[in-house]
């Protein structure tokens, strides 16, 4: 013959659930300072993906002038009948008004703009 025997042990388990609490607490402090992390990466990406767009930007008109000058004073040396001598004298001539004046190489040489 089976008899079952019901046996109910009792236990102080409050300590457990306070330590269950805290570290659901402390999963939730981590997950809002993750989520913080990772939107400060974001900021920064979109921030120096912004900086390196405008230098390159920057870079890519300083080359397109440079090569817009070189090209005009090619045009100045052909027009004029310029020895390289004198189209090197011109260029540095124009180079040096456009570093040192308030005006750009175009004002001192209209045939270049």
């Amino acid at each position: 013959m089976e008899q079952n025997i019901l046996v109910k042990i009792g236990g102080d388990i409050s300590g457990l659930s306070q330590s269950l609490s805290q570290a659901g607490s402390q999963l939730s402090q981590f997950t809002r300072d993750t989520q913080s992390g990772f939107q400060a990466v974001g900021t920064a990406g979109k921030w120096i993906t912004g900086a390196g767009a405008a230098l390159a930007g920057g870079l890519g008109m300083a080359v397109k002038t440079a090569m817009n000058f070189e090209t005009q004073m090619s045009r100045v040396g052909a027009l004029s009948g310029a020895t390289d001598k004198e189209l090197t004298s011109l260029t540095d001539t124009a180079k040096h008004l456009g570093n040192t004046t308030v005006f750009s190489a175009r004002t001192h040489w209209p045939v270049a703009g």
